[in-house]
């Protein structure tokens, strides 16, 4: 990916997004850093320039902003954050960050489409251009680092790039890359973070927010996980899950599986890592993770899933036991195979 290139095809985007008043800018649900980063970053950058933006997230039961705490100080006063659409009207521009599919955002889809005009950027190879207008790069190691490229187009209508903004975008780098150590990590990932450092930044606290900030009941949920994690193909499969009766002993909630299936792809022999959640509503969701050989990618569109080669998911209707056992024979084949 060619800097000037990941620039030049932000020009037209650009040029339609800062004709807006008015913004609404979606991440997917259940946001991670990348998600958040690049959606208050994004929001501080159309404020800086005279636009109305809201990040709208979904509630939590109890009706809050429904994020991560670890992720909070991102945006710890609730400037931009909210889960109240009612301002949204057909003037606003919606913008679709991190994902690329409408039943990424379920619940919030109809605050979506009442919008006027679509923009989206995303960096999943599996996602769709679903927008008006698209940038979907899959090369790029974070949506973050499109961000990135977003703003220095915007420079032209008149950003003024400042560290709080940089330090947004800072967020969803450090976190897809797993702290610059991830496959997807490339040369371009460096020079965007060392053009991030140029404004000011400060690493090091967003580097102790990032991974040095888990709660208690986060670690009391992962040693649980690991208690019933299993161990197939010469220990280079490990799959493990979290029901609700889990959650409920340790007093976590179900954003506090973060981390639990990189830890098992963190093992020696592990080449793919799986696990598999049980929502509120029951439903599966499968996190999936391999190393060198499998595309996981695959196996998530196969169940109307998604997201990257080395990391992706999907959402089963079926019991806990019934998801695992799918999984274990997807993945066992896939191993077996190890092409992509």
């Amino acid at each position: 990916m060619k800097n000037n290139y990941s620039q030049n095809i932000f020009n037209g985007f650009a040029a339609a997004l800062v004709e807006g008043e008015t913004f609404a800018i979606f991440p997917h649900k259940d946001p991670d850093g990348d998600a958040l980063g690049a959606s208050i970053g994004l929001a501080k950058a159309l404020d800086s320039m005279g636009k109305k933006v809201k990040v709208i997230v979904d509630a939590d039961i109890d009706g809050s902003i429904s994020i991560k705490d670890d992720l909070r100080f991102i945006d710890p006063d609730s400037r931009y954050l909210t889960v109240d659409g009612s301002s949204v009207d057909e003037s606003t521009f919606a913008v679709m960050l991190d994902c690329g599919e409408i039943s990424r955002i379920a619940g919030r889809e109809a605050i979506f489409e009442k919008c006027c005009k679509s923009f989206c950027v995303d960096h999943h190879g599996t996602s769709t251009e679903m927008a008006d207008y698209n940038v979907i790069m899959p090369e790029a190691a974070a949506t973050c680092e499109l961000i990135w490229y977003l703003f220095k187009t915007l420079c032209n209508h008149g950003l003024v790039i400042t560290r709080d903004m940089g330090e947004s975008v800072y967020v969803g780098i450090l976190t897809d890359t797993g702290g610059f150590r991830y496959s997807n990590t490339s040369k371009e990932t460096h020079l965007v973070a060392a053009e991030i450092f140029d404004l000011g930044i400060d690493h090091y606290n967003i580097s102790r927010q990032v991974f040095e900030s888990v709660p208690i009941s986060r670690m009391r949920l992962k040693f649980a996980a690991m208690d019933v994690t299993e161990f197939y193909e010469d220990n280079r499969l490990a799959i493990t899950y979290v029901n609700r009766q889990m959650l409920k002993n340790t007093m976590a909630d179900i954003k506090d599986t973060d981390g639990i299936v990189e830890e098992l792809r963190n093992i020696s022999s592990v080449e793919v890592a799986c696990l598999c959640k049980e929502q509120d509503d029951g439903k599966i969701k499968i996190s999936m993770r391999s190393k060198n050989h499998v595309d996981v990618s695959k196996i998530g569109l196969k169940f109307s899933g998604g997201g990257h080669r080395r990391a992706a998911g999907c959402t089963l209707d079926m019991s806990v036991s019934e998801a695992v056992t799918i999984m274990k024979n997807e993945l066992t084949n896939a191993l077996n195979g190890e092409t992509e």
